[in-house]
């Protein structure tokens, strides 16, 4: 076996100090996420500035009003949760820490109108369809409408004037719902004969309680 030729100390020394004279490596140190301080707390200011702003937005979650506001999670969830309670948004889903929501069209259904029917006009204004929310609102005038034409007559002229009364209430009510849509803002989309023919079916109730009044003899 051939011996290993051993290296000089002058050698050594030579090769220590070639080693040591290159650049260390430098390590960067690794980014860290500022602590977020959020509230748990919410007064009466706060409430009212997330309530006007949720209340333009289409959909709402939990975690963008805490992030939006400054809010921890759970409190942001306890403030949608009041909302949706009080109408000014409407549940969609809730899980341990999500809660889904969508603005309410002016909260629950009117008394004497369908629920069935006044849901597929707040989707069909949530799409942003105008053409399907004029055709759900056609569909509850005309039904308001046969209603009305289908009821039994009152042979008493006051209890006649009070079934009038509650039918135009709906009525009036569903012309407030129409005012509003026609608000909405849905593009370029305006049917007007749509709208000339829902006009016209108001129109024609009107006629309708007139000769109604005309039979029973009352003005």
């Amino acid at each position: 076996m051939v011996k290993k030729v051993q290296e000089s100390k002058e050698k050594k020394a030579a090769k220590i100090a070639s080693t040591s004279s290159k650049e260390k490596k430098k390590w960067t140190q690794g980014k860290t996420r500022e602590a977020v301080r959020r509230a748990v707390t919410v007064d009466a200011e706060m409430f009212a500035k997330v309530e006007r702003d949720v209340a333009k937005a289409s959909l709402v979650t939990a975690p963008a009003v805490a992030e939006k506001f400054g809010l921890n999670v759970g409190v942001a969830q306890r403030v949608l949760e009041h909302l949706c309670a009080g109408g000014v948004l409407r549940l969609n889903r809730l899980g341990r820490l999500v809660t889904s929501a969508t603005k309410a069209f002016l909260g629950k259904a009117p008394e004497g109108m369908r629920e069935e029917r006044y849901s597929e006009l707040c989707d069909a204004i949530r799409s942003g369809s105008h053409v399907r929310a004029l055709e759900a609102y056609a569909e509850m005038i005309h039904e308001a409408v046969q209603d009305i034409v289908g009821a039994d007559v009152p042979d008493d002229p006051e209890c006649m004037l009070e079934s009038i009364s509650a039918q135009r209430d709906v009525l009036s009510k569903a012309e407030a719902l129409f005012d509003v849509l026609k608000k909405e803002d849905f593009g370029a989309e305006s049917p007007e004969s749509r709208l000339d023919e829902l006009c016209g079916a108001l129109r024609r109730h009107d006629a309708l309680v007139e000769e109604m009044r005309e039979k029973a003899g009352v003005r």
